[in-house]
C-alpha cells in the first residue's frame, strides 16, 4: 500500500556561510615540514654569532693586556731615565 499523500519532506539541510573555511596547505598558520630546516639554519646563525662575540671579547682582552704590558715597559724606561738623570745631577753637583 502507498503512504498517504502529504507534504513531502526533504533531507536537504540549509547551512549558513558563517562557518570557517577549511584550512589549506598554503595557510600561513599551518606548520609546514620545511620550518625545521629554517630553525636549524637559525641555530647555525646563532652559533656563529656567539662564536664571533667570543672572539671579539678575547681580542679585547688581548688588546688590554698589550696596553698594560706597554705601560709597564714605558714606566720602567721612565724610572731608568730618572735614575740616570739623578746620577748625572749628583755627579755634576760634586
Amino acid at each position: 500500500m502507498n503512504p498517504p499523500a502529504g507534504p513531502r519532506r526533504t533531507s536537504i539541510r540549509h547551512t549558513s556561510y558563517t562557518q570557517e573555511p577549511m584550512k589549506h596547505i598554503h595557510d600561513t598558520n599551518a606548520v609546514l615540514p620545511h620550518d625545521r630546516s629554517r630553525e636549524l639554519h637559525l641555530i647555525h646563525e646563532a652559533l656563529a654569532r656567539a662564536q664571533m662575540d667570543q672572539q671579539i671579547r678575547e681580542a679585547e682582552i688581548q688588546r688590554r693586556a698589550y696596553h698594560v704590558r706597554m705601560a709597564r715597559k714605558m714606566r720602567r724606561r721612565a724610572e731608568v731615565a730618572s735614575m740616570r738623570a739623578r746620577r748625572a745631577l749628583a755627579i755634576a753637583v760634586m
